[in-house]
């Protein structure tokens, strides 16, 4: 009998298991079929500082990361090199993203610029961007490289990761759980931990637990090396799902955001840079112009790259929650959830795993839980009641 099955071997998955099995703990991960194959592998690669709520697991995730590179031979940014989120212009009108930049900054961590001063420090920025918000921290990573050393040190801590076994069932077995897998294994755990992207949401689903969450593609394109185009990681601010509790109780069941391109950028140290981003909601299909929307918002405020050769693309699609936040909980006992976290997998993932080590250890958690319960949705719905 395994202490913990966690099921899913992505860039989360692989965090829990590492932390647990770290801490002596007999651990089994089962993945569908090769570590990092989901979304994990399909990343932009940014450990770029989030949103205030996610702020938290964002800095437990650097922490886990500097002590991945310590001890394997992951390259990251030992030293950050930035990040500045952009305002641009609303519809050419001259309305502005300020209110949403101090939102973002409302722990007084970055440090708000004109579109002048923005340009001083990203000379390749064009005049379509008006205000920015630069922070210090912002580091880049190689995602693939990632789910390798995380893979690698699981092992060595003792974990055992069963490829191409796709769980399709969980029972509850006593005061322990049932593992089925499509091929018909059966194993027993005394703990589980879903950690298995959208998939989670299926086997939450199939237990009576509802986890409003749904799949959003990106689309990724990767350049030609360039000579030296950008010094810090670039990005605009992206609107959540649902921000309000009318938009949470509107939308609990069957969230359905809107499409949206906007600038995620940053160059590699071969000079490749990498473009993106969108968000596409998976039930519409990416349209046919998926590139050239991406390319057209990115030159649009970068216009220096207007006519540069593409060499890759790719699309992932991410397990977004409704407010933006990941589930990190006991949902039952011995039954752990540590999913949807949307574009944040590798921001907030490894924080988040670190988190639910805490709760599996009986240890004091490290970071407030509460934000990332599971429990959220109904308390917006009990307060209505109220």
């Amino acid at each position: 009998m395994s202490e913990v099955s966690v099921v899913g071997a992505g860039v989360v998955g692989l965090s829990v298991a590492w932390l647990l099995a770290e801490a002596g703990l007999s651990v089994t991960v089962w993945e569908a079929r090769t570590p990092g194959d989901g979304a994990s592998a399909l990343a932009h690669g940014q450990l770029v500082p989030p949103g205030e709520i996610l702020r938290p697991l964002w800095r437990r995730s650097l922490d886990v990361y500097r002590r991945v590179a310590e001890r394997t031979s992951l390259a990251w940014d030992d030293e950050p090199i930035g990040t500045l989120v952009l305002g641009t212009l609303v519809l050419g009108t001259r309305a502005e993203d300020l209110p949403r930049l101090r939102e973002r900054n409302s722990s007084g961590d970055g440090r708000l610029l004109t579109g002048e001063e923005v340009r001083a420090h990203e000379p390749a920025v064009g005049p379509a961007v008006t205000s920015g918000l630069l922070f210090e921290e912002g580091r880049r990573i190689h995602p693939p490289a990632v789910v390798g050393a995380l893979a690698e040190l699981a092992r060595r801590a003792g974990a055992r990761v069963r490829c191409g076994a796709r769980v399709v069932r969980l029972e509850p077995d006593g005061d322990t759980w049932s593992l089925l897998t499509q091929d018909g294994q059966r194993a027993h755990g005394q703990r589980v931990v879903i950690a298995a992207g959208l998939a989670s949401g299926v086997l939450a689903a199939s237990l009576g637990l509802r986890v409003p969450m749904t799949g959003v593609r990106g689309r990724i394109l990767l350049t030609e090396p360039q000579p030296p185009v950008l010094r810090h990681i670039l990005g605009e601010p992206v609107p959540a799902l649902a921000r309000t509790d009318d938009d949470l109780r509107a939308a609990t069941h069957t969230p359905r955001p809107e499409p949206v391109v906007r600038l995620l950028a940053h160059q590699r140290a071969d000079g490749c840079l990498l473009l993106g981003a969108s968000w596409w909601p998976e039930e519409a299909g990416e349209p046919p112009d998926h590139d050239a929307r991406v390319l057209a918002r990115a030159t649009s405020l970068l216009p220096g790259l207007r006519g540069v050769p593409v060499l890759h693309r790719w699309s992932g699609t991410r397990p977004c929650t409704v407010d933006g936040r990941p589930v990190v909980d006991e949902v039952a006992p011995n039954l752990y959830l540590c999913c949807g976290h949307g574009g944040d997998g590798f921001i907030a993932g490894p924080g988040s795993a670190a988190l639910l080590a805490d709760l599996v250890l009986g240890r004091t958690p490290g970071v407030n839980p509460e934000p990332f319960q599971y429990g959220r949705w109904s308390r917006v719905e009990e307060r209505d009641l109220t």
